[in-house]
């Protein structure tokens, strides 16, 4: 290979739309660019997903040699990029309230088996993060939970299942994002803990990981004073990455970054200087997720970098050698599929009985509290609908579609009437959901993330007052429950998705349009 070649396979990289533009066709084919990543805009469907990654193989193969890895934050629930004609894993604190290490492993391994069959050989999951900070913005339901013990049983399932599945799997973000309260899409978090601290908390989940073999890890970009002085970020520093990852926690496989085009590197360092440094400092693969123009200047500074001595050769050809020996593993069982008929790679894939185990273990995973000697909410003559529409609370998050909403859904299932609520209602807003309680037979109200937003938690309150039959159902972190009286019904459901208001109107309510019974055998839980 020519340094064009190699500095190639060093990028990932991706497009704006379900099809490849002209603009990433300049870098495969102008900067040799070797490897993609994709998110929801990429994914109309199971069909054509197979064509797109088909289509991928076989030119960045033709201009670079070598088959691409093409990636995915397919983490389930909240991160999901996989069309609706497709398994769905929960959202990962879900999975490890149901505790069931059985069902994260076969729910893992059907994930592996969908994105392998569509052409997808990299999986961006894991999350390792211990979510030790409820007011965390970005980590939050993304985590398996709040102790390093449940987070290092479950991530070992995760990394098992993708791995049996024939895919790529990389734990994130080392060395831990879950103690923050700033998001790195945003802004740059800190870390401020002692070695001590870290190395009985954050740091246990990915020990754990690396004694099971997982083959890549992410790093993240936040600041971590115990290990780096100076105000360098773990994606940039040598101190975190080779000091501690490669040499004192001993990890051989691909060190990858978060991607370089979030504030925490494009706002402070800038990106080309930041990929340069990742790679000084021992990253492998650089993420640079959606610009084209800076994709090709960050390739521009990595050249002079080599040129001028700053990047040793000997640390390209490390990375170039290290991520070729991953694709010989697994890019390489995608070549005999580039000339087929993707509709036969899509057969190998069981939707139906994948897509029933995902909604059997999601059903699982759920908490639901009913007040004692109650079984259901009679939704009445006049229910009342109240919630705030899909919002993405983060840039890890894919867009909403505000066409599906809490309120319009469970309307059209039982009738009644609805009220939208913004996610941090004013005074003047909750004042006018109160007085449509006046006349209603009964209460919904969904949340997200009500713990960090004061209007949204006065609302519940205030609605609880009222004396209606209520139900209060946290659409994302399962703390917006935390407070509320116990005669109110209350359900944990982890993500704001139509399989998750199913299972809530169907456990919580009855009435003329809705089922007269729940045959899911949930009983009233104490704990979420």
């Amino acid at each position: 290979m020519n340094l064009d070649q190699k500095i190639g396979q060093l990028i990932v990289t991706g497009f704006p739309g379900s099809k490849p533009d002209q603009a990433f066709m300049d870098l495969v084919k102008k900067d040799k660019v070797g490897n993609v990543i994709f998110f929801s805009y990429n994914i109309k469907s199971r069909q054509q997903a197979a064509c797109l990654c088909r289509e991928l193989q076989g030119c960045i193969r033709e201009e670079t040699g070598v088959l691409p890895f093409i990636t995915v934050d397919e983490e389930g629930g909240v991160v999901s990029r996989l069309p609706d004609d497709a398994a769905v894993l929960p959202s990962a604190m879900a999975q490890g309230r149901a505790g069931k290490l059985s069902s994260i492993y076969e729910g893992s391994k059907i994930v592996g088996e969908e994105l392998k069959a569509l052409g997808i050989n990299f999986n961006l999951a894991p999350v390792l993060d211990i979510n030790s900070n409820p007011r965390n913005p970005v980590i939050g339901v993304r985590s398996f939970g709040e102790n390093a013990g449940l987070v290092s049983r479950c991530a070992a399932q995760a990394v098992r299942g993708f791995l049996d599945a024939g895919i790529m799997c990389s734990g994130k973000h080392f060395p831990g994002h879950g103690d923050t309260d700033v998001d790195s899409h945003l802004g740059l978090p800190c870390i401020d803990k002692s070695r001590e601290e870290l190395e009985q908390e954050e740091l246990l989940p990915f020990c754990h990981a690396i004694s099971l073999g997982i083959p890549a890890i992410t790093i993240a970009h936040t600041l971590l004073p115990a290990y780096e002085t100076e105000k360098i970020p773990c994606t940039m520093s040598k101190k975190i990455i080779t000091g501690l990852l490669r040499e004192k926690l001993k990890f051989n496989g691909l060190v990858i970054t978060d991607c370089m085009e979030m504030d925490a590197i494009k706002k402070f360092y800038g990106t080309p200087a930041g990929a340069v440094e990742a790679l000084r400092a021992g990253a492998d693969l650089v993420f640079i997720s959606h610009t084209a123009r800076t994709v090709h200047e960050s390739i521009e500074e990595i050249k002079r970098a080599v040129g001028d001595g700053r990047i040793a050769m000997s640390r390209i050809d490390e990375a170039v050698q290290r991520i070729l020996k991953y694709k010989a593993v697994y890019a390489a069982e995608m070549l005999t599929d580039i000339k087929a008929d993707p509709q036969n790679n899509l057969s190998l894939a069981k939707t139906a009985a994948q897509k029933k185990f995902m909604d059997d273990f999601y059903r699982e995973c759920i908490y639901i509290h009913k007040p004692e000697g109650a079984e259901k909410i009679e939704a009445g003559p006049a229910p009342l609908w109240i919630g705030p529409y899909p919002a993405r609370t983060s840039l890890a998050e894919n867009e909403k579609d505000h066409a599906f909403s809490f309120s319009s859904y469970l309307k059209n299932k039982f009738g009644g009437d609805s009220f939208f609520i913004s996610l941090d209602p004013s005074p003047e807003e909750i004042s006018m959901a109160l007085k449509k309680t006046k006349n209603c037979s009964s209460i919904a109200v969904g949340t997200i993330n009500a713990h960090m937003n004061a209007g949204q938690a006065e609302l519940v309150r205030e609605l609880a007052k009222t004396g209606k039959p209520m139900a209060a159902a946290a659409l994302r972190n399962p703390y917006d429950l935390q407070g509320i009286p116990e005669s109110i019904f209350q359900a944990a459901l982890y993500e704001y998705s139509e399989r998750a208001l199913k299972e809530f109107s169907e456990l919580i309510f009855t009435g003329p349009c809705g089922p007269s019974s729940c045959s899911s055998g949930l009983s009233s839980r104490s704990s979420f």
